[in-house]
């Protein structure tokens, strides 16, 4: 990976826009490490029906992470993870993206408006969305409507979703704005 705010290279945290380091290898390697992954769970009687290259790929965490943009995670996929894949788990889908409903169009624009689309069979998303956590799970659902007019033979799955900032018992504010 990139250095984090000039430091050395580590596992914790990430560069932006793109936490791997521009480097064809270093691209081939995580992908394959990404395929033994799979492998090894397969190997415990762990089936895998498909993966998100990187979740929350707009956000450097502090921890293990990779930051993308659309166009890095898309080169990331049609140059290296998607032909990985192919080679050694065909049956395995690649679900694009995996961050807030709002910006789910603009990856989708980006990635399944490319010759990298036969790699990828559709996008994941989170259902938080906007600026504030007050918003989780009532904004940015006309992006999830436009991507699946965008892509209507694409897969569209809401992959995490939680209780930020917490439950209050009795407080029926996030049904009632739906």
């Amino acid at each position: 990976k990139k250095p984090v705010n000039g430091s050395k290279s580590s596992m914790l945290g990430s560069a932006t826009p793109g936490g791997l380091k521009d480097d064809p290898r270093v691209k081939a390697s995580w992908a394959l490490y990404i395929s033994k992954f799979i492998t090894a769970y397969k190997r415990k009687g762990v089936p895998v029906w498909a993966i998100t290259p990187q979740n929350e790929p707009e956000f450097p965490a502090p921890w293990e992470a990779c930051a993308y943009n659309s166009t890095l995670e898309r080169d990331f996929i049609g140059g290296y993870l998607g032909p990985t894949l192919d080679a050694h788990h065909p049956e395995v889908l690649i679900l694009a993206y995996d961050h807030n409903k709002d910006h789910l169009l603009e990856w989708a624009e980006t990635i399944l408006g490319s010759d990298y689309k036969k790699y990828v069979d559709g996008m994941a998303f989170h259902w938080y969305g906007g600026d504030y956590r007050v918003t989780d799970g009532t904004y940015g659902y006309d992006a999830v409507n436009a991507t699946h007019h965008f892509a209507p033979d694409k897969i569209l799955l809401a992959s995490e979703g939680c209780n930020c900032p917490g439950v209050n018992i009795d407080d029926w504010l996030r049904a009632e704005r739906l």
